[in-house]
């Protein structure tokens, strides 16, 4: 079950960079999406909400399997800063940027997480 979290985490990430990547130039061809609130804080938050559980099932889970706890540190740090990509004082390059970093980060911990389970 683990791994499989780890799989849908590294997935979440990975379409969350498309999103951070390709919604700005959407927005930009489109108009009409300018006050969607999928490229919105909403869209953000509502990402967020999804992640967090998934993530933090997968490390609960991969802390259990294998005892190692960098994952959940690195998973940590990751939703951390893309937590913090939801303050107010962001310009919006620097949400997008910093939320970039987040899932990144994330990514790194359930890719770690996986490759330690392999070895449980």
């Amino acid at each position: 079950m683990q791994k499989k979290l780890d799989a849908i985490g590294i997935g979440l990430s990975g379409l969350c960079i498309v999103h951070c990547l390709l919604m700005p130039l959407v927005v930009v061809a489109l108009p009409a999406l300018a006050g969607s609130t999928v490229e919105g804080v909403w869209g953000h938050a509502l990402l967020l909400a999804i992640a967090i559980p998934v993530s933090v099932t997968a490390f609960v889970s991969g802390l259990r399997s294998h005892g190692g706890v960098r994952p959940s540190i690195i998973g940590g740090l990751g939703l951390l800063l893309m937590t913090s990509a939801l303050l107010p004082w962001w310009t919006e390059a620097g949400e997008r940027a910093i939320t970039i970093i987040g899932v990144v980060v994330l990514a790194s911990g359930h890719f770690i997480n996986q490759r330690l389970q392999r070895f449980a």
